[in-house]
């Protein structure tokens, strides 16, 4: 008797991975036409007729339900606004979830080899996150891929304009005759740092605006320790503008201890449910909708297999807390 055809003898014939045998069985196959088409030839002159086990990869059905979610940083509030998004959207889909933490390039490194080896989840979401060349290319060849609150040249993604929202605040300074202010951004050289920078000095020189930068960690410390370092070495300053909100209560604190709170004034870039409640003045980036619609995104292409690149960018809004005063002259 002749030896059972099966996906694995297609694999073996082919020189590819079973799981690439099976995305092509299943239509669901995004790498390379030439590999599509050696695979094709082999499974035409086998004659082969798929079974049920064609639907599986080393024990996983395709069409897990299962979603990839990537993030540097789990308990940090950010991600838990974003995520409250992703979680609504998922669920409602009947999805689940796989968390993977990436809290160091090794890691990251590590978690992308895991997801492609094991081919386990659908389709992948990055928040927060960029990723190079080679890394793209190894997780979309298997699955699609939606950056979340981040932004990158020919990757899928949904993002705040975070260019439009440090206008938004520096405009809103002018207005209050603030002519003397510190931006500190996060010290990480990221694309969300050099916009928002950006946007400040484009502004600040439009406006003839005198400014200092500095850079620190996103925690509270360090945004204490920063306010600390810029007024006592700057005296001449009006206000803070802060890359985080996180950093802005440090800076709260600082101005608070001084009892400095007439004097300076404190802006942070967020808009977390603490920082409404404590009324600080700050650019508020629609986190939970950022999550809803890369999670939208992700669904839809994982069942239509859809190649469209679609880029999303979401307006921000001012909050006009207690914590920015109007200048009643220069300085």
């Amino acid at each position: 008797m002749s030896k059972k055809i099966t996906i694995y003898t297609i694999a073996e014939k082919a020189n590819v991975s079973i799981s690439t045998v099976s995305r092509i069985l299943n239509d669901t196959f995004r790498g390379k036409k030439e590999i599509k088409q050696k695979v094709q030839k082999v499974i035409n002159s086998l004659d082969y007729k798929p079974s049920k086990d064609a639907r599986r990869v080393a024990g996983k059905k395709i069409g897990s339900k299962m979603i990839g979610v990537m993030a540097p940083f789990f308990t940090h509030p950010f991600f838990v606004e974003v995520l409250k998004g992703v979680y609504k959207v998922i669920h409602n889909n009947e999805y689940s979830i796989v968390l993977y933490d990436v809290d160091s390039r090794e890691r990251k490194k590590n978690v992308i080899k895991r997801i492609q080896e094991e081919d386990y989840v659908d389709g992948v979401l990055m928040i927060n996150m960029h990723l190079n060349e080679y890394e793209y290319q190894g997780i979309t060849e298997k699955m699609p891929l939606v950056l979340v609150a981040s932004n990158q040249d020919n990757v899928d993604s949904v993002s705040v304009d975070n260019y439009k929202g440090i206008v938004m605040g520096m405009r809103y300074l002018h207005s209050l005759n603030h002519r003397n202010v510190a931006f500190i951004n996060d010290k990480k050289k990221i694309y969300e740092t050099r916009i928002r920078e950006k946007a400040f000095r484009d502004e600040a020189v439009r406006f003839g605006i005198r400014f200092k930068i500095s850079y620190c960690d996103v925690d509270r410390r360090s945004g204490y320790i920063a306010a600390k370092t810029l007024i006592e070495n700057n005296p001449e300053l009006t206000c803070l503008y802060y890359y985080s909100d996180l950093m802005a209560y440090g800076g709260l604190d600082y101005i608070k201890e001084k009892n400095i709170v007439d004097r300076i004034s404190i802006i942070g870039f967020d808009g977390f449910a603490i920082t409404l409640y404590m009324k600080l003045t700050t650019i508020i980036q629609p986190m939970e909708q950022i999550g809803e619609r890369g999670a939208e995104i992700l669904i839809s292409k994982i069942a239509n297999n859809d190649q469209e690149r679609i880029v999303e960018v979401i307006n921000p809004k001012l909050n006009k807390g207690n914590t920015c005063r109007k200048v009643n002259h220069e300085q």
